[in-house]
């Protein structure tokens, strides 16, 4: 995929779950710095922290909101671990998490960044190779005579 391609879909999935987080969905992140990011990129509902209890207690929390759950956990090691950890419980309470925006996110930006709190600076450095490369391909197509 290519980097416009890949940045209008980042753009996409992130400005949906905005839209899925006002119409009540809770995003659990993982800490205050994936919070600051997604609320930098728009997303205004509510999010909230999985790393401040036991996972358990935690899920069984989340389950009794009765609201949609977006598992939004890092792409790293850590991260994968505790959104399989979240799912397995909020599927033991019946609740189906929604684990879509995680894998697309992370399918498209895996091999450049490992965290949510990435994103931002992620979506940047995107936007300005784009440029950067028009530029030169500008460049390129114009002599001087």
């Amino acid at each position: 995929m290519d980097k416009e391609k890949r940045l209008e879909r980042v753009k996409e999935l992130i400005k949906e779950l905005g839209v899925s987080s006002l119409d009540g969905a809770v995003v659990v992140v993982e800490g205050r710095r994936d919070e600051h990011t997604l609320r930098k990129l728009g997303v205004t509902g509510r999010i909230v922290f999985a790393t401040y209890d036991p996972v358990f207690s935690f899920s069984e929390k989340l389950s009794q909101m009765n609201s949609e759950i977006i598992i939004l956990t890092d792409w790293d090691r850590a991260g994968e671990k505790l959104a399989k950890k979240l799912m397995q419980h909020l599927l033991s309470f019946g609740v189906v998490p929604n684990m879509r925006f995680h894998r697309l996110l992370s399918s498209l930006v895996r091999k450049d960044i490992k965290d949510v709190e990435g994103l931002d600076s992620y979506i940047g450095r995107l936007q300005y190779n784009i440029q950067l490369s028009a530029n030169r391909q500008y460049r390129k197509n114009y002599t001087f005579q």
